[in-house]
């Protein structure tokens, strides 16, 4: 079994409401509450959920984008979140990032071939060979030297995708978050995508973060994966059981609102099971609780922890820990 690369410990992002002018106090917003999860050298691991769940706000905080409130991040036995940014500078190399948006990640004031040299001016590597190194990671993406005089607008989205693909491997990391690099995408480029990072995987001993709200997406790419609702991972398990086997009542929403790819069966969202569908940040109970249909009483009064209900399959509910 693979050893694990990254280790997250009890990880909490909090940001400050400051006072408005009809407030008499500042309000404090949890985007991830108390996260913890490892992920093996050499895996994918997904992260999926709705669009405010904390799942971008934790992959910039494993690369030190964001700085955590609280909690540890262990890469490789080291733990960040006690380093300065000049002691992160040397690890910074191991661990990159793909953005969302390849229209918004991308300088549009520098060319093809700035864009790939910067981090390698910043951190000084292949000081005499950058032009072979840059034309080299060019073709590990699918795209042409000659393209290295122009500019982010002369390409298309999932040309300036693999731009920043070609990136963020400048450096030879071991560890890249993706942060939905596909959604920003039409749906016949997004295969392409996909399958390239899949092959650069395989090919650099690469490990993922893949964080999507696309299950179909997740399941297809991910060794692994864990389901966030409101900051809190309620499950986590390999991949084959996380869709096969579901055990919380929010990833059992989220697979049965999945389409399915039928012209003549109409899609039917399933509503009937969901008392309400009002979102709540609770201080007690679990946070799932106003829209779940198998809620009991000790919902309300306590917040699930997530606990191993069969091997390797992790679930917050207290339907299955009381």
């Amino acid at each position: 079994m693979n050893e694990d690369l990254l280790n997250v410990r009890s990880l909490t992002k909090e940001y400050i409401n400051k006072r408005r002018i009809f407030s008499r106090k500042s309000h404090i917003f949890k985007a991830v509450d108390k996260i913890s999860f490892s992920i093996r050298k050499g895996e994918t691991f997904g992260l999926v959920g709705e669009s405010g769940c904390g799942k971008s706000t934790t992959g910039k905080m494993l690369v030190r984008l964001e700085e955590p409130t609280t909690g540890k991040i262990y890469f490789k036995g080291e733990n960040l979140t006690d380093l300065n940014e000049k002691q992160m500078q040397p690890i910074r190399r191991n661990l990159q990032m793909i953005f969302q948006n390849p229209y918004g990640s991308l300088n549009p004031k520098m060319t093809l071939k700035q864009i790939i040299e910067e981090p390698l001016k910043i951190h000084k590597l292949a000081v005499n060979n950058r032009h072979k190194r840059i034309c080299q990671l060019l073709d590990y993406v699918g795209l042409q030297s000659a393209f290295l005089d122009r500019y982010p607008s002369e390409f298309s989205g999932g040309q300036r995708q693999r731009i920043a693909i070609a990136r963020a491997l400048s450096l030879h990391p071991e560890f890249i978050v993706a942060d939905e690099p596909v959604s920003a995408l039409d749906v016949s480029i997004q295969a392409h995508i996909l399958n390239l990072l899949i092959d650069l995987q395989k090919e650099f001993s690469l490990t993922y973060l893949f964080i999507s709200h696309d299950l179909s997406v997740v399941r297809y790419i991910s060794d692994r994966a864990g389901v966030m609702y409101l900051g809190k991972i309620v499950e986590m398990a390999d991949c084959d059981n996380l869709y096969d086997h579901p055990l919380h009542p929010y990833t059992k929403m989220l697979l049965a609102s999945i389409p399915i790819p039928d012209p003549e069966k109409p899609f039917e969202f399933v509503t009937e099971d969901l008392p309400g569908i009002q979102v709540s940040r609770q201080k007690h109970g679990c946070a799932f609780y106003p829209r779940c249909a198998n809620r009991i009483e000790n919902c309300l009064l306590d917040k699930p922890e997530l606990k191993e209900i069969s091997p390797g399959h992790f679930a917050a509910c207290h339907l299955y820990t009381t």
